[in-house]
């Protein structure tokens, strides 16, 4: 949770008001978010290794802890019912084997990312590499990504596309090179001509028209919603 402290400090007017909020806390640990853990699209898959004060700590496979994540964030802000009281996290994805101490280390840190996103503003999510507003850009990258698997499982759209986009977005990122953006153009309307499938040729179109020219945050979204769609298509075989 973001600003706890502070929130117990200067945030309650009376004892009662502070006693009802922590009392709430420590119920949404105690009973909210195991019940979220036992429904059936997480409890084979993941464990809450730790839940208390303000932390979460949950080992499981990548996409349901993805998912875990966003529902917990919903669901506190729906109980708690105060929106101006935010939650930042962080996942590392490693391996089976990888020990579970240093992936604690690692997804601290990506934690840590997240609470100084946008200058310390928070309520902000780390994964893959980039940092997210819950608020605006998780849900974009959550529906282009949807979009990409969909495209190119369903619809035979070159797979290619995400490398290509996610080297452009790199490109622009290091500020090395101004042509990324024409360069995009020229690949993307080559693979609309060489797409068959009218859907698939209209997502295209509209990454090329309507998406990469929005400027470098947009199009590091963009490749973010690809790494993700390349994950979730390379372990759905």
């Amino acid at each position: 949770m973001d600003g706890l402290g502070t929130r117990f400090i200067v945030g309650f007017k009376t004892i009662d008001d502070y006693t009802s909020f922590s009392g709430k806390l420590q119920l949404f640990f105690d009973r909210n978010l195991r019940e979220i853990q036992q429904k059936i699209d997480y409890s084979d898959y993941l464990n809450i290794i730790y839940a208390g004060g303000d932390d979460i700590f949950v080992v499981g496979r990548w996409d349901k802890v993805l998912d875990f994540a966003e529902e917990t964030r919903t669901e506190f802000i729906k109980y708690i019912g105060d929106e101006k009281l935010t939650i930042s996290g962080g996942i590392a994805i490693v391996g089976q084997k990888f020990p579970i101490s240093k992936a604690a280390e690692l997804s601290g840190e990506a934690e840590d990312r997240a609470k100084k996103y946008k200058n310390g503003n928070k309520n902000a999510f780390s994964f893959l590499g980039d940092c997210v507003s819950w608020d605006y850009e998780f849900p974009m990258v959550k529906n282009l990504k949807n979009d990409f698997v969909l495209q190119i499982s369903q619809n035979g759209l070159s797979v290619g596309i995400l490398h290509k986009l996610m080297s452009y977005a790199s490109i622009a990122s290091e500020g090395k090179n101004m042509n990324y953006l024409w360069h995009s153009v020229y690949y993307l309307t080559r693979l609309m001509s060489s797409t068959s499938n009218y859907n698939a040729k209209c997502f295209v179109k509209n990454i090329r028209d309507n998406e990469i020219n929005k400027g470098i945050r947009q199009y590091q979204l963009i490749a973010l919603a690809a790494r993700w769609a390349e994950l979730e298509l390379r372990f759905s075989k």
